[in-house]
């Protein structure tokens, strides 16, 4: 009887420990968010009333379109001009992007390990 006694205090000052703990930390808190926290001022959005009108997708999607923002990215990732290089074809892959990485990875690891 004596050992829960003894166990029930210490579960009661631990208790009191640590949720006094936590009140010290929350009110600390509070104080740097007063002293450190500057709200910034609302900024009402305008309203823009302009229309735009939208071109018709069909002339987005041409051949021409599509290599030119395909040979702006390999410009781009490549860091070259687009005039250094010519892109010849481009082909649709069967596999996902993810799958395709994967692959990469692989042969860059098995590459690097002979």
């Amino acid at each position: 009887m004596e050992n829960m006694q003894f166990g029930l205090m210490v579960l009661i000052v631990g208790m009191t420990v640590v949720l006094t703990t936590l009140y010290v930390l929350s009110i600390v808190m509070n104080i740097f968010r007063a002293l450190f926290y500057k709200e910034k001022p609302a900024v009402k959005p305008q309203v823009v009333e302009e229309v735009v009108e939208v071109e018709e997708a069909a002339d987005l999607t041409s051949n021409a379109t599509i290599v030119a923002a395909i040979s702006a990215a390999l410009a781009v990732y490549l860091g070259r001009a687009p005039v250094n290089f010519n892109v010849i074809s481009i082909r649709q892959l069967d596999s996902s992007w993810h799958e395709m990485g994967k692959q990469e990875l692989i042969q860059a690891n098995i590459t690097n390990k002979m």
